[in-house]
């Protein structure tokens, strides 16, 4: 049986922020977050490598815009894509998509949030572009999976992750600058992750990668707001069209080492 826990707790302050949107602000960091997983291998009961997994993550986020603190947790680097037991290199989520608020590597909504948009984290090679802030909304993470390797070179990995965002948001969109919705917390959606690994030999082996995406409640309601537009002739938001489309991914690659 494989355990795994862990907590965290971010601190610290961002001092004299000014300039639009901020004024001339301090704030205190103060964020949190738990990730845990279960695997067990059944390899006794079933003569090959059998594990199934259920594991979670959790992170705060920020949920009062007007005070002068950070609650969304972001992580001095968040790399949840290159977990052993929920990540992969096939993920939509994990592979930076602007609707879902991901940057690279990342599950967490970081390109979201509910008031002044500070980075308190996050990929540096992306800083600047508006990921890792402090008021994004936090994420709840439920996932099981299973790993089987009925043969040395036969390798199949699945992954089921879920995914709510705790807090609400407030979207601007592509459209319209001038627009801004707000998204409540709510179911994002599901992911489903597969990978098949073939090897013919030691040093040469294929890869074979297909993921679903299906968006949630939540992420409806972003490309909605994503596209809403200020009728410049009545002042009123005209709501952009809702998408629930699955999103899909297939990869391939062939990998020999020398």
């Amino acid at each position: 049986m494989e355990i795994f826990f862990e907590g965290v707790y971010q601190f610290g302050k961002v001092d004299d922020v000014k300039g639009e949107p901020y004024g001339e602000n301090d704030y205190d960091i103060s964020a949190y977050a738990f990730a845990g997983d279960v695997a067990y291998d059944l390899k006794d009961l079933v003569g090959f490598t059998f594990k199934p997994h259920i594991g979670f993550i959790y992170t705060s986020g920020d949920d009062d815009p007007n005070d002068d603190e950070l609650n969304g947790y972001t992580g001095v680097e968040n790399c949840e894509r290159f977990s052993r037991y929920w990540g992969g290199e096939n993920t939509i989520l994990g592979d930076t998509n602007f609707v879902l608020g991901t940057a690279l590597y990342s599950y967490l909504p970081e390109y979201y949030g509910n008031g002044d948009p500070i980075a308190t984290g996050g990929l540096q090679n992306l800083a600047g572009s508006g990921n890792g802030r402090g008021d994004n909304p936090g994420m709840t993470m439920l996932s099981c999976g299973l790993t089987v390797a009925p043969k040395r070179f036969i390798i199949y990995r699945t992954n089921v992750n879920s995914f709510w965002w705790n807090e609400d948001i407030y979207v601007k969109s592509f459209i319209d600058a001038q627009t801004t919705t707000k998204v409540e917390s709510d179911y994002a959606g599901t992911e489903w992750d597969n990978e098949l690994i073939l090897a013919f030999s030691k040093h040469t082996f294929i890869k074979g990668q297909m993921s679903f995406y299906f968006p949630g409640d939540t992420v409806k309601d972003v490309t909605s707001a994503l596209t809403s537009y200020t009728n410049p002739a009545t002042g009123q938001v005209v709501k952009g069209p809702e998408s629930d489309d699955t999103a899909m991914r297939f990869a391939a690659e062939l990998i020999w080492t020398f």
